[in-house]
């Protein structure tokens, strides 16, 4: 298996990460916002930083670093999740999906210095 092959798998995961976010979205959207199903979003964005890492996608790997970070100040109380919150986390996915499709693709990574202020 080369480089490439296993890049590839990468992407897939990628793509697994990014719709099991989406269903925990759907699932806190419903009115569960327990812990796990904020640790099952953290999880995604964690192995999506550590492949891209590896990979050497910086752009990808800097916003999952931020994403990370603000979903680990979820997960540890330290902020509640509130409809704002909720729809900046949101909005930090559909970014890291246009990320994802940029690394795969081999395209330009997507303006997200409005997001990483937001």
């Amino acid at each position: 298996m080369n480089l490439d092959e296993i890049q590839q798998i990468f992407f897939q995961e990628c793509d697994e990460g990014l719709a099991t976010m989406e269903a925990s979205f759907a699932t806190i959207r419903q009115g569960a916002d327990d812990p796990e199903t904020i640790n099952t979003i953290f999880r995604s964005v964690h192995s999506i930083k550590g492949g891209a890492g590896a990979f050497g996608h910086e752009r990808l790997q800097a916003f999952t670093h931020e994403y990370e970070t603000l979903l680990d100040l979820v997960r540890n109380g330290t902020l509640s999740l509130s409809s704002d919150l909720l729809g900046t986390i949101v909005g930090a996915f559909d970014m890291l999906t246009d990320h994802v499709a940029a690394a795969r693709d081999g395209g330009d990574a997507p303006a997200d210095a409005a997001m990483l202020a937001r």
